[in-house]
């Protein structure tokens, strides 16, 4: 069966939705990446897209393994 005038919906990603995060943060603010696997703070699929977003956008992020689980990341200015 073919189905006709069924929208799209709009392609989201991860990254997408950390960009937005970050861009919501304030300087202190900070962010648990419950989806880090690595063994250091280096490995967080969203630290990364909140620094390529800081070095575009003049915002700075450190993170920090937690020992929990996951990586904190904080905006830092």
């Amino acid at each position: 069966m073919i189905d006709k005038n069924i929208p799209m919906p709009e392609v989201t990603s991860k990254r997408e939705k950390w960009v937005e995060l970050a861009k919501k943060m304030e300087i202190g603010d900070s962010f648990l990446d419950v989806d880090a696997t690595d063994s250091n703070a280096t490995g967080s699929k969203a630290l990364n897209a909140f620094a390529q977003w800081g070095r575009k956008n003049g915002a700075k992020f450190a993170a920090r393994k937690q020992e929990a689980g996951g990586v904190r990341i904080w905006r830092i200015s």
